[in-house]
């Protein structure tokens, strides 16, 4: 038997999932950011090497038997290839584009438009004949509506404005000041200023909009719906490109927001509401996999699996039972 790894990741987390040849998911681990905007090539490295252990530690007897590593991650693809090889040592590694492995998650190489909700975000779509139309992608300094970092941004904005009296009072303040471990809104304002909220601390606070939301905070609900009409917007800019105004294609977003999301439908309707001012035959259709997944699917394509449908539903019920918070 042979086993192959999928590993994804951008700018708050790196997720691994060790699969066989039937598309069975054996595992899953986790590490930190291995976005080279934000790490060094050492945390990088870190982060990698802690993913990988979570899938492999105990399992030392099938490390020969690993075909392929296939890696969808941000910024610097041969540090974390490299970082692969040092863990599990002479190993091929396939590092493929982040949005051809998301693609391919959500509506398995279909024709449509994919919507990615992780720290960055970005809009999708391709056609039968592969030709394909983007909007976003910008980074967190240029672009990243809608994302996990855009709505954490947001939120906490938005507590500052509730303590001017701008906004309603809102449980995201108490919520937000102890995931940071502060005591009060003063305190805040120093940490945002002296480096010790980087950016993948911001998208941390991401989880905790939702949660907030799902208890009927106006303020949390007025943030998602925000990154909503976002993601709605870079989706037109795409249809346009696309020309399918006329068409009737699926929309799918993937990554931890719409993971987040999925209970609550406030970004889904809200995207869904702006599309269909242009483009009303567009439905929704919920992601496959999720991204690393996506990433193992590509690996087992990669050493000749053949994708029949029981490969693709195994993959999708161990993708589904492990999904990560």
């Amino acid at each position: 038997m042979r086993y192959v790894i999928g590993l994804e990741g951008g700018g708050t987390k790196v997720i691994s999932a060790l699969a066989d040849e039937e598309g069975r998911i054996l595992g899953t681990g986790r590490g930190g950011p291995v976005s080279s905007l934000d790490n060094s090539l050492e945390e990088i490295e870190a982060s990698v090497k802690t993913a990988l252990a979570g899938i492999l530690t105990g399992r030392d007897g099938l490390r020969p038997h690993i075909a392929a590593v296939v890696t969808a991650t941000l910024g610097d693809r041969r540090a974390v290839a490299g970082a692969v090889r040092s863990y599990l040592g002479d190993v091929p590694v396939h590092p493929r584009a982040e949005i051809d492995i998301c693609f391919k998650a959500a509506l398995m190489d279909e024709p449509g438009l994919a919507l990615l909700g992780g720290t960055g975000s970005w809009a999708h779509a391709r056609d039968r004949a592969g030709r394909t139309g983007h909007c976003g992608g910008w980074g967190p300094l240029l672009g990243d509506e809608g994302s996990g970092y855009y709505i954490a941004w947001h939120a906490l904005k938005a507590i500052c404005r509730s303590e001017d009296g701008m906004l309603p009072p809102t449980a995201l303040t108490r919520r937000i000041l102890d995931h940071l471990g502060i005591g009060d809104m003063s305190r805040l304002v120093l940490k945002a200023y002296d480096g010790s909220m980087p950016r993948p601390v911001i998208g941390s606070l991401c989880p905790l909009v939702f949660q907030a939301a799902s208890e009927g905070d106006e303020v949390a609900v007025l943030t998602l719906e925000k990154a909503g009409r976002e993601y709605g917007r870079s989706a037109c800019g795409v249809i346009r490109k696309m020309g399918w105004e006329s068409e009737r294609f699926p929309v799918s977003g993937i990554g931890g927001v719409f993971r987040g999301d999925a209970p609550l439908g406030i970004v889904r309707r809200t995207a869904m509401a702006h599309i269909h001012r242009i483009a009303p035959e567009a439905f929704w259709s919920f992601a496959r996999l999720e991204p690393v997944g996506g990433a193992a699917l590509e690996a087992l394509r990669v050493i000749g699996v053949s994708l029949e449908k029981h490969v693709i539903h195994n993959l999708e019920a161990g993708n589904n039972s492990s999904r990560e918070d």
